[in-house]
């Protein structure tokens, strides 16, 4: 799912612009999950739609436009 990246100040850097994330409450829409929303972080960058996901699910993902969480995949990786 990918590495978090710490920064120095302890906060999550996201793997696109490397700038801090802000906690984030997602409200899936994802039947897989059993709770109706996930804890996490976004980019600052609204456009962006790269997430950090806490818990079991902890990792990167794409957060789609239809509130599904697919597993973020560097460019190298796809």
């Amino acid at each position: 799912m990918g590495v978090e990246i710490k920064k120095a100040d302890g906060s999550i850097a996201g793997p696109e612009h490397e700038i801090s994330m802000v906690p984030h409450t997602f409200d899936t829409r994802d039947a897989s999950l059993l709770q109706g929303t996930v804890e996490g972080f976004r980019c600052p960058n609204l456009d962006c739609s790269i997430v950090y996901v806490e818990g079991t699910l902890r990792g990167f993902y794409t957060l789609e436009p239809s509130g599904h969480l697919t597993p973020y995949l560097k460019s190298s990786q796809q």
